[in-house]
């Protein structure tokens, strides 16, 4: 059973858990590598860009998302060694553009690596987890979702989207072991945030988040931790965004 250390870290007492998290170039992919990877094994995903300082123990493969066959070879490569599967897709590709203006390119990129990613890597793990018995599937979604934010049609609609896919999946695997859940993030510490102006987040982010601040991505490996560990918690979806209200 995994258990909490007290820098917010999480390891194993007894038991160890195959992480797959898809986008481990990300920030937040490479918040989870790092805080999973004691007494784990950890399998992550990046494409245009390698992990910034790559730390000894995970296992990276270069899949392209929108590539039906990258990801089938990814799979192949790794779903025999496969005990213990926890798969974590965290991509989320964001252009910014009114509904109006987004080309054809912008919406079939956007939806082909944070939507049908996430479908092509479920559809080629899910036969082994149901072999197993066993299987946790976390997928990283957003509070715009549901919340409506001039320029994200296609960001939206993805991750929108994910929260249902996440659904029919724990449906129809809820008496395999299997769960399904889906965590919609508000605005946190760690990754594309920082590259937004200091000045705007204090007048435009900071005050619509009710508790006043960004939130610590210990906040999202906690709740993983808990998804991992909750077999009665499936088809969820998780707001962890600092009480922003989300319609």
């Amino acid at each position: 059973m995994m258990k909490i250390k007290e820098n917010n870290g999480l390891c194993a007492d007894t038991e160890s858990f195959d992480f797959i998290i898809i986008g481990a170039s990300g920030g937040i992919g490479q918040y989870l590598s790092k805080t999973f990877l004691q007494a784990n094994r950890i399998m992550g995903t990046y494409c245009n860009h390698t992990p910034d300082g790559l730390i000894r123990g995970p296992r990276y493969y270069h899949v392209d998302l929108s590539d039906n066959r990258s990801v089938s070879d990814f799979c192949s490569d790794i779903v025999s060694g496969l005990q213990r599967p926890v798969l974590i897709y965290t991509p989320g590709l964001s252009p910014n553009c009114l509904a109006h203006k987004i080309s054809d390119e912008e919406w079939e990129n956007t939806i082909a690596v944070n939507l049908t990613g996430a479908m092509r890597v479920t559809r080629g793990l899910l036969p082994k987890m149901q072999e197993l018995r066993f299987g946790r599937i976390i997928y990283v979604s957003s509070i715009l979702s549901r919340k409506a934010t001039p320029g994200t049609a296609a960001y939206s609609s993805a991750k929108a989207g994910i929260c249902a896919f996440s659904r029919v999946v724990a449906l129809e695997n809820a008496k395999k072991g299997i769960t399904a859940n889906t965590l919609a993030l508000g605005y946190f510490n760690v990754g594309i945030i920082n590259a937004v102006p200091q000045e705007y987040l204090e007048k435009h982010v900071l005050p619509n988040i009710p508790v006043g601040r960004l939130g610590d991505p210990s906040n999202i490996a906690q709740a993983i931790y808990f998804l991992i560990n909750a077999d009665y918690i499936t088809g969820a979806t998780i707001d962890i965004n600092g009480g922003i209200i989300s319609g």
